[in-house]
């Protein structure tokens, strides 16, 4: 009789040989571990997209605020009087021309005229929470009660925010990329009022 050796038989396994297979627990730790490590990446991504968001806002504000400083400094030092001195007007009179700077907090800008009775100007800066002028006599010395006599040295300050917050349902932040931003200018002053000898010194 002819035995072929070598060969199993196919078919179902014998009774009471073990199954290959994941146990319910098994499963249970696994998914635990996945969810875990899921968690945990979508955070760091997260974390680190609200950060590049931030970052870029803090940037825009800070180039904003140098493009305003520069504006500023050069009309400031260009001018011969200060004819009107509040806390949200500022009208500088120069050899040729005026300049004109306002505060609108509804609008939450401060806009640049030249000259002062444009009926359009530039938008210099936005997104502010708080402005306010400052006014400096020969001696640096601030000036606080109107009206705003021999001013030689004007100073602004100012606070922007950019950005946004999600709140959770019991209010608290979840998700953040606001960013504020401060700022104080030097003193600039003027210095070409000796060409105005009518001027007071």
């Amino acid at each position: 009789m002819f035995r072929c050796n070598g060969h199993k038989r196919i078919g179902r396994p014998a009774r009471g040989a073990p199954t290959a297979g994941f146990t319910l627990l098994e499963v249970m730790v696994s998914s635990l571990i996945f969810g875990t490590v899921s968690i945990a990446v979508m955070a760091a991504f997260l974390f680190l997209g609200t950060s590049m968001t931030r970052m870029s806002y803090a940037q825009q504000l800070e180039e904003n605020s140098r493009r305003a400083l520069y504006l500023f400094n050069r009309d400031v030092t260009k001018a011969t009087k200060v004819s009107t001195a509040s806390d949200a007007i500022l009208i500088l009179t120069q050899p040729a021309t005026t300049v004109k700077y306002t505060y609108d907090s509804s609008a939450q800008t401060v806009t640049r005229y030249q000259p002062d009775t444009s009926v359009t100007g530039t938008i210099i800066l936005k997104n502010l929470t708080a402005f306010d002028f400052n006014y400096f006599n020969k001696a640096s010395a601030q000036l606080t009660t109107a009206p705003m006599l021999n001013v030689k040295g004007v100073q602004f300050s100012f606070t922007a925010s950019l950005g946004s917050t999600i709140n959770g349902v019991s209010g608290t932040s979840i998700y953040r990329t606001s960013t504020q931003y401060q700022t104080v200018s030097p003193i600039v002053f003027m210095r070409n009022t000796a060409i105005n000898s009518l001027l007071p010194p």
